[in-house]
């Protein structure tokens, strides 16, 4: 399980909830989304139905990452 946050501009809050495994939460199209969690090894990226990985390290925190789709789909890219 993993606190999963995703906060807009002026502070709206979209999710502000623990997921469990297997959880998923569509972002919606909105500009300028940030995700937040304790735990970004447990949080993995889909862009389009692909997989471009996890929000990051196994225990690393994420703080106010963009979830623009066009940066998470070049992430693949980069490996």
């Amino acid at each position: 399980p993993s606190l999963v946050t995703v906060a807009g501009t002026n502070n709206r809050v979209f999710i502000n909830r623990t997921l469990q495994a297997g959880d998923r939460y569509i972002v919606p199209n909105v500009a300028g989304l940030r995700l937040s969690a304790p735990d970004s090894g447990a949080v993995e990226l889909i862009v389009d139905g692909t997989s471009v990985g996890f929000a990051g390290a196994n225990g690393a925190v994420a703080n106010g990452m963009p979830l623009n789709p066009q940066d998470l789909a070049a992430r693949q890219n980069r490996g």
